[in-house]
């Protein structure tokens, strides 16, 4: 597809816009964004989105940041890199192999 200056990158836009509102699924706005304007994407709607007080909620009381929970033999980072972030995690393993973080155990 042949765009024509700045008003054929609006056009392009907004035409993955509507396209977006009638479907639901963000992908034509997604590539247009990326591709054409070189911009990273970010979704107009925010799915699952969590408060402060729901992650205080959450939160084990018996651990600190910065301090490694009794019974944690190494650590282990794994970090994801995204467009304009990076996802970091950090698992402590004990000495038989074991993580406490269990993948689904999210309630």
């Amino acid at each position: 597809m042949l765009l024509r200056g700045i008003g054929g990158l609006a056009a392009a836009l907004v035409k993955a816009q509507r396209e977006t509102d009638v479907s639901g699924e963000d992908r034509s706005e997604s590539e247009v964004s990326t591709k054409q304007l070189s911009i990273p994407y970010v979704p107009r709607r925010k799915i699952g989105t969590l408060d402060a007080l729901t992650l205080a909620e959450r939160a084990d009381p018996g651990l600190q940041l910065g301090v490694v929970p009794e019974g944690v033999r190494f650590l282990t980072c794994m970090v994801d890199v995204h467009a304009n972030r990076f996802e970091v995690l950090i698992r402590g393993w004990d000495e038989a192999g074991e993580s406490a973080y269990r993948p689904g155990a999210v309630e």
